[in-house]
């Protein structure tokens, strides 16, 4: 890009999307830039804006979506409120220092396989982690205001109680499409700790939901019953009857399981006529 930008420090619009670009190093003596779109070129690195960390010091909104970029530092940028990382080849974002004023991230397509460095940024609303190969997602911390969190289309395989982070402004999941198969219940109790706040839960297209079919909304509303939306269904008032059923007869089974273990280590057989044979003629 040469310096032709220099004399141009009060621009604050810059888009140069859609090129070759390599090094887009210049852009840091746009002083007014308040949004910078370089989405797809070749950039692959993003260093200058470490190097220059008192530049673009107004700057916005940047746009670097399908470029190759792997790997991100810090972003000392003070005003960025959104970044796009959308279709880089980002494998790891554990040198990412956070954002104090960050409140939307993407990060779609890249190849991340866990979430170590998205961490402190406590304005972060939404974060978009679609399409990577992250296993869990337990790494995630110090986002207490972020409301969306996307995961479709990665390589979750469980809901383990002891991988779900603290986001206790958390509104929206979606944990579409991934490998989430056992228990049964896909390990949808283990989502508890976002109950007083979630209000839309996606799980469509992972083995265990689509075992359960419709009855995976039964199950969701057993840990979160205050849910609004599964999927893309509304929550009905028949969905919330079904599940109080749902909880009788698990509640029941389960007493039923308490009462034969009694039994059992008091040595005392099974209550008169329950056990085998029973109604057979002599």
């Amino acid at each position: 890009m040469g310096e032709f930008l220099r004399p141009y420090k009060h621009l604050t619009n810059m888009n140069i999307a859609d090129n070759d670009l390599r090094d887009i190093s210049e852009v840091a003596y746009l002083e007014g830039c308040l949004q910078l779109k370089a989405s797809g070129n070749q950039i692959t690195s993003l260093m200058f804006l470490e190097e220059r960390s008192a530049s673009l010091k107004h700057l916005q909104f940047l746009d670097l979506t399908t470029n190759q970029i792997k790997e991100i530092g810090s972003l000392p940028q003070p005003m960025l409120s959104k970044v796009a990382l959308n279709e880089n080849q980002i494998a790891s974002m554990e040198k990412f220092t956070g954002h104090p004023r960050l409140r939307i991230m993407e990060l779609r397509k890249n190849q991340l396989t866990n979430c170590l460095g998205l961490s402190n940024m406590e304005n972060l609303v939404e974060l978009f982690l679609t399409e990577n190969q992250i296993t869990n997602f337990k790494d995630l911390c110090d986002l207490p205001n972020l409301k969306k969190l996307d995961l479709n289309l990665n390589k979750i395989t469980s809901l383990k109680a002891d991988e779900m982070p603290c986001l206790p402004a958390l509104e929206y999941l979606d944990l579409g499409a991934n490998l989430i198969e056992a228990p049964a219940d896909g390990g949808i109790s283990n989502l508890a700790c976002f109950a007083d706040t979630l209000k839309t839960l996606i799980l469509s297209g992972n083995p265990f939901a689509d075992a359960l079919g419709d009855g995976v909304t039964k199950e969701v509303l057993l840990t979160i019953p205050t849910i609004k939306m599964v999927g893309e269904a509304e929550v009905t008032e028949e969905d919330h009857t079904a599940a109080k059923e749902l909880r009788k007869e698990r509640e029941k089974e389960a007493e039923d399981a308490r009462l034969a273990a009694e039994r059992k280590a008091n040595g005392e057989g099974e209550p008169e006529g329950e056990g085998e044979g029973e109604g057979e003629d002599d």
